[in-house]
């Protein structure tokens, strides 16, 4: 299979759809062109996004839940809850 050739019409045709909000995967099915051409030829124009990084920070960093941990009070004779 030969690599295709696209056109400076499609790459600004991807630019625009991109700029307009889309990602990067849905101009590549919108056009029916692999995602990654269009990654390629976007990226020397810099106007790619940067990745998103989801799922670093858990949800309750930093935050006061109340809650006890189960091991707080644990002597250490071992007795807790009940001695022996």
């Amino acid at each position: 299979m030969a690599n295709k050739k696209y056109t400076e019409t499609d790459v600004k045709l991807w630019a625009k759809l991109y700029l307009e909000g889309r990602t990067l995967q849905n101009v590549a099915n919108f056009c029916k062109v692999p995602k990654s051409s269009v990654r390629k030829l976007l990226e020397p124009l810099n106007i790619l996004r940067p990745p998103q990084k989801k799922g670093r920070t858990p949800w309750n960093k930093d935050k006061k839940t109340g809650q006890i941990p189960w091991n707080k009070g644990m002597s250490e004779s071992g007795t807790y809850p009940f001695p022996l």
